[in-house]
């Protein structure tokens, strides 16, 4: 069961009078006034006094002084008319009563009820009252000297929590505000026959105001007495830690809260935090989140541990349980977030990390079976093909051994390419291989690759835009092999006889020209995922992979001596429409 709002006593406060009441009070009616935005009067110190009045009176009228706080308002609201503040005022005095309501018919257990300040200033005989505070204060020195003087004190310490903009209408608010509670206290109420009003402090313009009217009213203080020690270490203790600590009530009002989370939620101090909900403080969708699991957590009676991320990314492991009271009762939850936006990081990047170190594990392992297969076919080859030619010499044509020559030649030649290609990943890698830059053509470098497949395969075009350099600074040989690198590929991949399109290009970036090639074809393409992983070593396209049989180092030496010259090599998006691949690599026509 949720016990609706409750104000325990997280910090136990006893109230005690301050001065030793007269015997006979449990035959009378007291007035307990409330001052609005005083923390005396709300949470535990309020459920403290409420006690207090249950041990001490028969009755209680909890008088709460909403429009009298008007004047107060006026300090720093330049702007709103009277009509403005007044109704402010009274917004405010409902709002301190439906927040207190519940617990004050909870913990005053004696006969009372509410009443407003209006139920006086509406009196009739509250003008006549008025009148006489007011030529009190024009002709009685003495009088005047005590509201200026309870005003200055006001004012400065109404100075310590907020700026004030109009020292003299500061003043001025606060003298309108002390005649019209002398006016009630000592003259009507007075009148009216109370004889008890009950507050945690002395105001010295009403008491010099009872004395000048001689009223019978008795004015009775009271103090909070908190357990220090216990709240002290308690409170320290919080405030040491760098995780958000708080504590709310079940409708979701915020009770306390420790230093990390006054910083989080950019307050200055507990008394502006209390009273505050979430969506006070964050936005809609985040605070419904928040409200809804604390009302499951609430229900359900038991904790809970959750990862929430707040509307600036900031992600909090948060530890939430039940608030309970000395009934073990629900009253609320408390909650402990620890931020771990930088563990989360730490932890997706060693994540993406073992991902990266499982692919490239897998494709190591995928070379090693692939140059098995490279090496193994080729030497097979070369080792067995002379034994049967020597054993079957005489009995073949010379058509026959010419075949099997060419057989060993061509294996000898395969074995040689991969050998080479390992050799040159192992020096680019290490950044030992010397380029031989010289001013050549790139349209005839290209023309000269395409040429060598013109009998292997015949549907490969070339077309080269006007603007195209007649010589850039490269190492000829280099490049040449990055297109037959990527030439060969698209033959691979393409299908037989399936057109290939080299075009060259170029352009000018921050005042500096590129040649641009780019060689497309028509076969299975390259997927999203495996666009930049085919340039790393032993690695091939998901797709191709399983029937090219290479070895993965083609595009990944492409990416060296591309890099070597200043410039970048990738997989371009088609447009719609279009299939195959597209693979462009760019090169500083001046290194």
């Amino acid at each position: 069961m949720i016990k609706d709002t409750d104000f325990e006593d997280l910090l136990e406060y006893k109230a005690t009078y301050g001065n030793r009441p007269p015997e006979g009070l449990k035959e009378i009616t007291c007035l307990f006034l409330i001052s609005l935005g005083q923390p005396q009067h709300e949470s535990t110190k309020l459920k403290a006094a409420l006690k207090l009045m249950n041990a001490t009176f028969k009755e209680c009228i909890i008088v709460v002084a909403d429009s009298l706080n008007r004047h107060s308002l006026a300090i720093n609201n330049l702007d709103m008319t009277e009509e403005a503040l007044y109704k402010l005022a009274l917004s405010n005095g409902q709002a301190w009563i439906n927040r207190n309501k519940p617990n004050i018919d909870r913990y005053l257990t004696i006969p009372h009820q509410i009443l407003r300040w209006d139920h006086w200033l509406d009196d009739e005989e509250y003008s006549r009252y008025r009148n006489t505070v007011d030529r009190l204060y024009d002709i009685n020195a003495d009088y005047n000297k005590a509201l200026n003087e309870n005003a200055k004190y006001f004012v400065d310490k109404f100075s310590q929590k907020q700026e004030i903009a109009n020292y003299q209408r500061a003043i001025q608010c606060s003298i309108e505000y002390l005649k019209e509670e002398s006016a009630i206290i000592a003259g009507l109420w007075s009148d009216q026959g109370h004889k008890v009003v009950v507050y945690p402090g002395v105001n010295v313009a009403v008491v010099e105001t009872m004395r000048i009217f001689k009223s019978s009213i008795l004015w009775i203080t009271y103090r909070l007495n908190s357990k220090k020690s216990t709240a002290l270490s308690f409170q320290n203790i919080i405030d040491a830690s760098p995780s958000n600590i708080y504590w709310k009530d079940s409708r979701g009002v915020y009770l306390g809260c420790n230093k990390a989370t006054l910083q989080y939620a950019d307050i200055e101090n507990q008394e502006e935090f209390i009273g505050k909900t979430d969506f006070d403080l964050f936005d809609s969708k985040w605070a419904h989140d928040i409200r809804n699991l604390d009302l499951k957590i609430m229900t359900k009676g038991e904790p809970t541990v959750i990862k929430e991320i707040d509307n600036k990314g900031t992600v909090y492991l948060s530890h939430k349980s039940p608030l309970r009271n000395h009934d073990n009762e629900v009253i609320g939850i408390i909650g402990n977030s620890i931020n771990i936006t930088a563990q989360e990081h730490a932890e997706q990047k060693l994540k993406q990390r073992t991902k990266e170190l499982a692919a490239a594990l897998e494709a190591k392992e995928r070379f090693l079976r692939n140059m098995s297969h490279e090496i193994r076919t080729p030497l097979s080859a070369i080792t067995s093909i002379p034994d049967g030619l020597k054993e079957m010499y005489d009995m073949l044509t010379d058509e026959e051994r010419k075949g099997y020559i060419d057989n060993i030649i061509e294996s000898n030649e395969r074995l040689m390419s991969l050998v080479s290609n390992l050799m040159d990943l192992s020096k680019y890698k290490e950044g030992k291989f010397v380029m031989e830059l010289k001013s050549d053509s790139i349209i005839d470098v290209t023309k000269a690759v395409i040429n060598e497949f013109k009998y292997v395969h015949g549907n490969i075009s070339l077309e080269a835009d006007a603007d195209v350099p007649h010589s850039i600074i490269c190492d000829s040989f280099r490049v040449s092999q990055v297109i037959r690198n990527l030439i060969s590929n698209s033959i691979k991949h393409g299908g037989k006889d399936g057109p290939i399109s080299v075009h060259l290009s170029s352009y000018l970036d921050r005042c500096k020209r590129y040649v641009k090639c780019s060689v497309k074809d028509e076969g299975v393409g390259v997927p999203d995922d495996d666009k930049e992983a085919i340039f790393d070593a032993f690695v091939e396209s998901s797709k191709t992979q399983s029937f090219a049989g290479g070895t993965g180092l083609g595009l990944s030496i492409a990416k060296e001596i591309v890099e070597a010259h200043k410039g970048k090599i990738w997989v371009e998006d088609l447009i719609e429409g279009q299939i195959g691949a597209r693979i462009s690599f760019t090169l500083s026509v001046s290194i």
